[in-house]
């Protein structure tokens, strides 16, 4: 892998190959490519990231649109409530170049400390998204459905790599070893529930700010998906879907370094990030990477405050 630095790159040929690219219209450039399963236009990229200490790393982007024509009105703003809880791996942002069409998203740092599940982790979540995206882009709630695909977009979708019987649950080692590591952490309060863990945070240097709240549950379910771990972070505060919304967007930045796998979304001005992970993703490492990773979100939501959209 020559220096290293074509990680990203590697991964997203894999995407490639698995998503049995030859039976689809595709197009490849720089970094990436653009295909069509299910009609839906799915983008995968990758780009450098030095954004963590693990270096060197790249950062996949996988991008897919369902709606176009998204004016930023409190009617379709209101719309979107359904829509940002209705993925189980992305999250719903505008694409940067025409902010009327609205994509899922999801973003995952690839290093050498999780390349050897990387893969099949990335591989998965574009074909989930390309199926959620399809599903939303033909819904009632909202504007009209994505209008840019091809006459000849692809038919069908790739087989999700992952097997879906005899996968091991998420191990009870490491999610004790996860519980350690977040009370070893200042402001943090974390125990041990039945079913996974639940977590407090309070910065020091910022009193009076609320606690973000944590909880991890392996013993979730979600239709179509079946059994598999959840993992919610109750942001402090009062803040609705246009901060949803912005939250999302900002952490596919370039340089940001959290993994968008999951999202934002807003309820009784709620600010809450929610993800789901299936049995059969299960890999050693990932539990806790998912821990570093929602630590890294509560320090970035408490320090830097809720933008708006």
């Amino acid at each position: 892998m020559g220096d290293g630095f074509d990680l990203g790159l590697e991964l997203v040929m894999d995407v490639r190959r698995r998503a049995e690219a030859a039976e689809h219209q595709c197009l490849d450039w720089p970094g990436g490519f653009t295909w069509w399963p299910g009609g839906v236009s799915q983008r995968v990229w990758a780009e450098p990231s030095f954004a963590l200490e693990a270096s060197p790393s790249w950062r996949v982007q996988v991008r897919s649109g369902f709606r176009t024509a998204f004016d930023g009105s409190p009617t379709h703003l209101s719309a979107l409530t359904l829509d940002m809880t209705a993925s189980a791996l992305s999250a719903v942002v505008r694409d940067e170049d025409d902010r009327t069409r609205l994509e899922l998203a999801a973003t995952f740092h690839v290093h050498a400390g999780n390349l050897s599940w990387a893969g099949e982790l990335v591989g998965f979540v574009a074909w989930l998204q390309a199926a959620e995206a399809k599903r939303l882009a033909g819904g009632q709630v909202g504007p009209g459905a994505d209008d840019t695909l091809p006459a000849d977009a692809g038919r069908g979708f790739p087989v999700p790599s992952p097997g879906w019987l005899d996968t091991p649950r998420w191990a009870s080692g490491e999610t004790s070893a996860c519980v350690a590591q977040l009370a070893s952490a200042p402001g943090v309060h974390a125990v041990s529930t039945p079913r996974g863990f639940a977590a407090s945070f309070v910065l020091a240097d910022q009193p009076g700010v609320g606690l973000a709240l944590l909880e991890a549950d392996t013993g979730a379910e979600w239709p179509g998906l079946g059994r598999g771990l959840s993992v919610a972070l109750v942001a402090p505060g009062r803040a609705g879907v246009r901060e949803a919304l912005a939250l999302n967007e900002r952490e596919t930045l370039l340089g940001w370094d959290t993994d968008l796998l999951g999202g934002w979304s807003a309820r009784g001005e709620v600010l809450q990030h929610a993800a789901f992970f299936p049995d059969a993703l299960y890999h050693e490492g990932l539990l806790t990477a998912l821990v570093e990773d929602a630590v890294r979100r509560v320090d970035s939501v408490l320090r830097l405050g809720k933008p708006s959209a």
